[in-house]
């Protein structure tokens, strides 16, 4: 009798799991790949930022910068040169490099609901010169206004080349017919957004750059004021309908603990009650606005599934993020049923494991009382 209970239980218990499993298995199988709605303008951002990089193969820079940059984009700098602010971590910028950069900028702009027209506010730190250029092409892409405020000091690896700035390299792209938007602004940068961290010589060379390139300089060492005047800079147009962070400037990022608050990718928390804005992204998430941050380059593409400094380039169109998986909807419904009918014969085994435990016991008890009653 007690084998053939564990038996039926053993039985109910592996059909239980056996339904389960079908389950998960069938939702498996029902998941298809579909591209995104936006799919046409992720392929288009990540081709003319392919191009850009074919483009910029061709600039005669020194051999010797191409030890750092494998995929020879031209948008990797050095370990420190005059205009270097801090360290930076050499992969990460190249990892940046990635054209499919340009895909995810769409398809984010997608979720947040950026119309063709629309206005977006981009505070760039020439630190990740690739991002600057992935932005820009997204923005193109979906024919909306980007609104770029460049700091032109950058860290380790960055574009730090005295006669490659990003603004050389934005030059070189737009005279090239690659790109159509560049910055409207710039500044020195670095600490207090006034470079005070660089030597004279580094100073002279960022300011020579803004005037070579008829770009107008920042130079306020006041925080808040800084924050106003690149506000009016940005509304000029109206409202954005959102604010892209590219690197850790401090003027975007803010202070430590500011900075901790944002994450990789969209931010849109309430900040409304915020008396004063120390920082770009504090100003604009005060208003509503939401926040795309690209910082943290090695948690950006392990949440996205995109390849950590690779070599070579991926091809357009591949990655995960021009996708999105669908269930169809008769394998969804039959999931659910052998679900329910899993769990049934979990409820069913439980209930006839009690109740053949009550009748085992309502014997013994029988069996007792009648040994006891002939006494």
């Amino acid at each position: 009798m007690k084998y053939r209970t564990l038996k039926i239980r053993h039985s109910i218990f592996m059909l239980g799991v056996g339904l389960i499993a079908l389950a998960f298995l069938s939702l498996t199988v029902s998941k298809r790949a579909e591209p995104n709605g936006c799919n046409d303008q992720q392929i288009a951002a990540a081709l003319q930022m392919q191009q850009c990089i074919e483009r910029l193969r061709e600039q005669p820079i020194s051999e010797k910068k191409f030890v750092n940059d494998p995929n020879r984009t031209n948008l990797i700098g050095l370990e420190y040169s005059e205009i270097t602010t801090t360290l930076g971590d050499m992969a990460a910028k190249r990892t940046s490099t990635n054209p499919d950069f340009a895909a995810l900028l769409v398809k984010w702009f997608s979720e947040l609901g950026v119309k063709a027209r629309d206005v977006i506010a981009v505070g760039s730190s020439s630190s990740f010169p690739a991002l600057t250029l992935a932005t820009i092409c997204a923005a193109e892409a979906m024919q909306v206004l980007p609104l770029i405020i460049v700091s032109l000091s950058a860290s380790s690896y960055g574009a730090n080349l005295p006669q490659w700035t990003y603004l050389d390299i934005e030059s070189f792209l737009k005279n090239s017919g690659c790109i159509k938007y560049g910055a409207i602004a710039a500044s020195l940068g670095g600490e207090r957004d006034i470079a005070s961290g660089l030597d004279a010589e580094g100073v002279r060379y960022l300011r020579h750059a803004a005037q070579r390139h008829l770009v107008f300089l920042i130079e306020e060492d006041d925080i808040y004021r800084n924050v106003q005047q690149r506000a009016r800079l940005y509304e000029q147009f109206g409202k954005p309908a959102v604010f892209i962070n590219v690197g850790g400037a401090q003027i975007n990022v803010g202070d430590y603990e500011f900075t901790r608050l944002l994450k990789p990718g969209i931010n849109s928390f309430d900040l409304r009650f915020t008396p004063q804005a120390q920082a770009m992204s504090q100003y604009f998430l005060m208003r509503g606005t939401p926040v795309i941050h690209l910082l943290n380059l090695r948690k950006l593409v392990l949440e996205n599934n995109l390849p950590w400094d690779p070599i070579p380039l991926p091809i357009p169109g591949t990655a995960a993020i021009y996708y999105h998986s669908r269930i169809e909807m008769v394998y969804l419904w039959i999931a659910i049923g052998l679900a329910i009918s899993g769990w049934g014969a979990f409820i069913y085994g439980r209930l006839k494991d009690d109740l053949l435990r009550r009748s085992d016991v309502d014997d013994h008890s029988f069996i007792l009382k009648h040994y006891l009653d002939r006494f």
